[in-house]
């Protein structure tokens, strides 16, 4: 539930849900068929796409000049 609330809130703490997104899954992982195995792999790497697509959104918003 803490990750998703930050999840929601400013960019910095955007950031941070995502981090612990990432670790929470990477640490359940080692479960094998118990947690599902390959999902929470590919859940992470999701979550990793998409603080990457964030940062490029946010570089290109940045950048574009009122005409």
């Amino acid at each position: 539930i803490t990750t998703a609330v930050l999840l929601l809130l400013s960019d910095r703490t955007f950031r941070l849900g995502i981090l612990g997104g990432i670790i929470f899954l990477l640490a359940i992982s080692p479960l094998g068929l118990g947690s599902a195995f390959p999902s929470p792999l590919l859940m992470a790497l999701s979550l990793f796409l998409l603080i990457q697509n964030r940062v490029r959104q946010k570089s290109t918003q940045n950048n574009i000049s009122p005409v």
